[in-house]
């Protein structure tokens, strides 16, 4: 099942948290058509969900072997497709 999306909610929300001085990567999908710029500090585009199935769990490891000296923080461990 596909979720054909403009991409505009995902580019709010970026946006948003992005402006309240979160670190934000903003994973788009190849489709979206939304124009809006996005200000996250960093965008990732992926063309299936085996493609952002791997794209969340490489952003995972990237996370959290940079971050390991510091507090914990929302980190995603496991991806599990249902």
């Amino acid at each position: 099942m596909t979720n054909m999306s403009t991409g505009k909610l995902g580019v709010t929300l970026a946006n948003f948290l992005t402006d309240a001085d979160q670190e934000v990567i903003c994973l788009k999908g190849a489709g979206s058509t939304y124009p809006g710029a996005v200000r996250a500090a960093r965008v990732e585009t992926f063309a299936t969900n085996d493609d952002l199935a791997q794209l969340l769990e490489s952003i995972s490891r990237q996370e959290a072997s940079t971050r390991c000296s510091t507090p914990p923080r929302c980190v995603i461990t496991k991806w599990t497709r249902c």
